[in-house]
């Protein structure tokens, strides 16, 4: 079964914020991670850098003025959706 590339990327941004907890030794290393993660997911590492870069600059804690926030730039209520939606 092909998982959707919007749900992988989902995966990608859920590991990422989750990094502390799931691989602390990876904490001080974002790229290596986000390259591992995006490889492991089937995506483009370019594409995963791309957006990452343009969406937070790559700073975990970024939000924007209309309340997107992480990595990724998602909105709360997407991310609610979509957490519904796959049953998490």
């Amino acid at each position: 079964m092909t998982v959707p590339r919007f749900h992988r990327v989902v995966t990608i941004e859920r590991f990422i914020m989750d990094q502390e907890r799931l691989y602390p030794e990876a904490t001080g290393d974002l790229s290596n991670l986000l390259y591992d993660i995006a490889l492991a997911e089937n995506i483009d590492p370019d594409l995963a850098f791309g957006l990452v870069r343009t969406e937070s600059a790559f700073k975990n804690a970024a939000t924007s003025h209309v309340g997107a926030m992480g990595l990724m730039q998602i909105m709360p209520a997407t991310a609610r959706w979509l957490a519904n939606r796959l049953g998490l």
